[in-house]
């Protein structure tokens, strides 16, 4: 007979590259239309192998299958209000932070103006506080002052300024209403 050796090297075939293939399971035998089992066999003969099931069984089936479905449900709505939440938290932060870096760069609100002057502003707040350190006090609201004509409603600024007035205030007995005027202005604002 023509072609023998054919459907005998296609099926040798077919059961060596079965053995390459990677089980799904250590315990369970596969199954495939090699070993059918006789469940199987009697589905494909047109009945299906099943336990009888009382009626109250089916409703205590349906209960938990629905409860199930429920929970399910809620859960994937929480996570969806938290992801939609986290959102739009990091929106107002990103707002906020622009928002607070207009405060500081005031009426001047060009994000060139403040990338240009802030190395200026740090140093003469850092030079004030050096001013600070060796109790010079005229020196450091000097200082403060022009750091001030930079970003005038910049807190550190106007804090160091206010610190600055007072204790000048307090061993020099000058620039007291200064301080008082500039404290006032910030419990207005």
């Amino acid at each position: 007979m023509a072609g023998e050796g054919f459907s005998k090297h296609a099926s040798t075939s077919l059961k060596n590259n079965k053995s390459f293939l990677r089980k799904k399971s250590l315990f369970k035998k596969e199954r495939s239309f090699l070993n059918l089992k006789r469940d199987s066999i009697k589905t494909d003969l047109g009945t299906i192998p099943s336990k009888k099931v009382s009626q109250k069984e089916l409703r205590r089936i349906r209960k938990e299958t629905l409860k199930d479905t429920k929970h399910a449900f809620r859960i994937e709505w929480l996570l969806f209000f938290a992801i939609i939440g986290i959102g739009v938290l990091m929106g107002i932060q990103y707002f906020q932070r622009n928002s607070e870096i207009e405060k500081i760069i005031g009426t001047k609100n060009d994000l060139d103006y403040y990338q240009k002057n802030i190395e200026e502003y740090n140093y003469l707040i850092s030079s004030g506080d050096n001013w600070m350190r060796e109790k010079n006090y005229h020196n450091a609201t000097f200082q403060y002052e022009k750091a001030l004509e930079i970003f005038p409603k910049d807190s550190i600024g106007v804090y160091r300024l206010i610190s600055a007035y007072d204790l000048q205030c307090r061993t020099e007995q000058q620039n007291c209403e200064k301080r008082e005027e500039l404290l006032n202005s910030l419990v207005k604002d």
